[in-house]
């Protein structure tokens, strides 16, 4: 399935697949644009991302992501992908929201992970915090937000 799944989307076998998700999208604006912008600036010549906006992400801030990832080839950037749980078999990373299923789909992926928990909602980090140390995930905070960059390359 997971060559499948690359093939379908692009990825060559000597490519690294980074998927971005922002769950629902409602409050993942900041991360998918902190991750796009660093995503942009690494010499990612042999990786690809995949994000993932949401589909209640802000209509506006949705056309900017995409206006912004527009000149590269190796990005693309959808609202929803009904096969999400799929998708996480045929990446080698993901960044997202730490939602209780996007939490649930990197524990039975076991892809390596950065999350970032919802300030406003505690469940969020308690949860990723309860996962860390049985799977690979880096939780982030709000220090780790003006560049990326760091937790890419540690990902990929």
């Amino acid at each position: 399935m997971r060559d499948e799944i690359r093939a379908d989307l692009g990825v060559s076998t000597d490519e690294k697949l980074l998927i971005a998700s922002a769950g629902g999208g409602k409050v993942g604006g900041p991360l998918m644009q902190a991750t796009l912008e660093s995503f942009i600036g690494l010499n990612t010549e042999k990786c690809r991302l995949l994000m993932l906006s949401g589909p209640f992400l802000d209509d506006d801030k949705y056309a900017e992501l995409c206006a912004t990832a527009k000149p590269y080839k190796h990005i693309t950037i959808k609202r929803f992908a009904s096969d999400f749980t799929d998708l996480l078999t045929a990446g080698d990373a993901m960044i997202s929201m730490a939602g209780y299923n996007t939490c649930m789909d990197i524990l039975t992926s076991c892809i390596p992970s950065a999350v970032f928990p919802f300030a406003q909602n505690h469940e969020q980090r308690m949860r990723a915090e309860r996962l860390a140390p049985y799977i690979p995930l880096k939780i982030l905070d709000s220090t780790d937000m003006p560049t990326m960059t760091t937790t890419i390359n540690a990902l990929l």
